[in-house]
């Protein structure tokens, strides 16, 4: 359905050629030459934006402005005020009144263009969105439930032989997964919801000296296969972060870990990558979306970090306020 754009103005040719160009981009134009048939056209017509001049007959743009913005039939639809080169904004009474935007003539197309999309669309379209993206986790989040139920309990209850032994719980990964290796161990070492005794965990992401040297002196693919030579030991848990799959840098790390017979859990998303290879375990979050499959990992990590909490200290953790 066309939108329709009501443009008040009382000069003719100026007029006409906005019309020409407004309907070669598929608006509707409606027009009045003066403000109080624009006020009137407002009201009868509900117009999707109004494009009005500030000096016109009758009613001047400050004057229309104010009466749309009083009255509830017309006070929601955007207002886009014309004005000539020259005067200045901040005498623009009408701009900061209830116009939504403003623009100076001669103006470019491109920009009128523009403005007008953003004030009918722009709303819609970033709502639209919003729905999509939360559409797309609520649909992730339900296969996860559906499907992945027990190699999260198989995930956790590795996790948590791990700890009740005394030992390590290691993540990694980049960019983003750096940063979800880091939460993750957080929440183990310090506290995800009960005070208690810190657990052993850490990610091979902080110590920014290490990975430059490390990337500088060998190669950036071997930043965690290195440190693992010297951190892993069997019986740990080590937990490789990539939404891919197939990071080289995280596929190298879980080969090593194995090799010091650690316990691998791969987090990963869609087919699983080279990761599904090389780990004992795998958790891949079911969507090919980088962001779905971040959301998956944090919710995954999070139920690890809640089960092992719970499971380790039934009696002598509390709630943290």
């Amino acid at each position: 359905m066309q939108k329709r754009i009501l443009v008040v103005d009382d000069e003719e040719v100026f007029l006409e050629g906005l019309r020409i160009n407004l309907e070669t981009h598929h608006y509707q134009v409606l027009s009045a030459n003066n403000g109080r048939e624009g006020l009137r056209k407002a009201v009868t017509e509900k117009p999707d934006l109004i494009l009005m001049d500030i000096m016109m007959p009758e009613l001047n743009g400050y004057e229309l402005c104010q009466k749309l913005r009083e009255d509830k039939r017309t006070r929601e639809i955007p207002v886009i005020m014309l004005t000539a080169r020259g005067q200045m904004r901040d005498k623009l009474t009408g701009y900061f009144q209830g116009a939504d935007e403003y623009i100076v003539k001669p103006f470019d197309y491109q920009e009128l263009l523009e403005k007008i999309r953003t004030l009918i669309y722009g709303n819609h379209i970033l709502q639209e969105k919003m729905e999509k993206r939360i559409e797309e986790n609520m649909e992730m989040m339900n296969k996860l439930k559906e499907g992945y139920l027990p190699v999260i309990e198989k995930a956790a209850r590795a996790v948590l032989d791990a700890c009740k032994k005394g030992k390590k719980v290691i993540f990694f990964g980049n960019g983003g997964s750096a940063a979800d290796a880091q939460h993750l161990a957080t929440e183990l070492m310090s506290r995800f919801k009960k005070e208690r005794p810190a657990l052993a965990a850490l990610a091979l992401t902080t110590n920014t000296s290490l990975l430059t040297a490390l990337s500088n002196d060998y190669d950036f693919s071997e930043v965690f296969s290195r440190q693992l030579t010297a951190l892993a030991e069997e019986g740990d848990v080590v937990v490789g972060i990539s939404t891919s799959g197939n990071s080289p840098n995280v596929i190298k790390g879980m080969e090593q870990a194995r090799l010091k017979k650690a316990v691998t859990i791969g987090l990963t998303g869609g087919e699983g990558g080279k990761l599904k290879d090389v780990a004992d375990m795998v958790l891949a979050i079911p969507s090919f979306s980088t962001p779905r499959i971040q959301e998956g990992h944090i919710t995954v990590g999070h139920i690890l970090c809640e089960i092992v909490e719970e499971e380790m200290f039934r009696q002598g953790g509390k709630d943290a306020g």
